[in-house]
């Protein structure tokens, strides 16, 4: 019965489908990066505030991670010396 349906196809139609089959096979065989938030060893406090500080710089707070770097006194000193400070 599909043969006796896709005969009836015109020739456009026909490459139509096999253009939409083609994508469906390779959409659903290429593989999907999923990144999952990172997590810090036994609740290390330096990772987590160099990851809250990374995520903040990633969405454009670009000062308040700096600030939250500054946190750390040694730090806050090679900081201060890049800007100038």
């Amino acid at each position: 019965m599909l043969r006796i349906g896709l005969t009836k196809l015109s020739g456009d139609k026909m490459k139509k489908l096999g253009f939409f089959v083609i994508a469906a096979i390779l959409i659903s065989c290429s593989p999907m990066v999923v990144n999952y938030p990172s997590v810090c060893p036994n609740n290390d406090a330096k990772c987590q505030r160099n990851l809250d500080a990374q995520t903040l710089a990633i969405i454009g707070q670009t000062e308040a991670a700096e600030q939250l770097m500054r946190t750390d006194p040694a730090i806050g000193l090679l900081i201060g010396d890049c800007n100038g400070g």
